[in-house]
């Protein structure tokens, strides 16, 4: 059975009762309930001094990385480790902002003729980061109300899928209602990834444009939603794989 391995959150403020920010355990466990719905085994990927111990990824046919609050460099190097690997990856809010950032990263090491790898991944993120650069920027205007643990319909919205992507295929549709709960928005990305889904001037769907891989990021909650659409997406390009070993 296919095995998927999910990244965790490292903060969390339970006094925020109301506060869907303070709350992340609770994305991880419907994550968990998506991934055992599609017929999967999900698998928590824990840190040693917020680093990664990559013998347990070897252990893993797909990833998640799920909303959260900060982009923790650990998480670039599971999307290196996805690319390099050839393992589906899915990103969720925080888990698209952070394959955007490594996108954007990888450009910059390309363009200065640089290998890509973790290393020099997590020192371009610091250097820039030093810089104080916007990796993403607030979002504006982009919700009916204040947003709590209570009103993700009401804070539902239309994206448009863009065609001949990725999402189209999964979705078989050119717009889709999505539950979307995030405070910034994507503002840079790399050449090798395509914006494959929008709302107004904010980016809702990226992915990378080379067809061997499943690198897939959605700035709304799939989680949160009644269909498992993503995330049997996910599970089936994994089974390929590993069929194909």
């Amino acid at each position: 059975m296919i095995k998927v391995g999910i990244l965790p959150q490292i903060y969390e403020n339970e006094s925020e009762v109301d506060n869907p920010y303070g709350r992340a355990h609770l994305y991880t466990e419907r994550i968990i309930d998506k991934v055992y719905d599609s017929k999967a085994i999900p698998v928590g990927i824990m840190l040693n001094d917020k680093k990664i111990d990559y013998e347990s990824l070897k252990l893993c046919d797909a990833f998640i990385i799920g909303g959260g609050k900060k982009i923790e460099p650990f998480l670039l190097d599971i999307v290196n480790y996805c690319i390099k690997n050839n393992k589906p990856l899915l990103g969720i809010c925080l888990g698209m902002q952070t394959i955007a950032v490594y996108s954007f990263l990888e450009k910059l090491l390309i363009e200065n003729e640089r290998v890509v790898n973790s290393e020099n991944i997590r020192a371009k993120y610091e250097e820039i980061k030093k810089q104080k650069y916007m990796f993403v920027l607030p979002v504006e205007n982009h919700y009916k109300e204040k947003i709590t643990i209570h009103n993700y319909d009401i804070n539902s919205h239309i994206v448009n899928i863009k065609e001949k992507t990725r999402l189209s295929s999964i979705f078989e549709t050119s717009k889709r209602k999505v539950i979307s709960l995030h405070r910034y928005r994507v503002n840079l990305l790399g050449d090798r990834v395509v914006v494959s889904a929008k709302k107004d001037n904010v980016i809702e769907g990226i992915e990378y444009k080379d067809e061997k891989l499943f690198i897939v990021g959605v700035q709304w909650h799939p989680e949160l939603e009644e269909d498992n659409h993503l995330f049997e997406a996910l599970i089936s390009e994994a089974k390929k794989r590993k069929d194909s070993n």
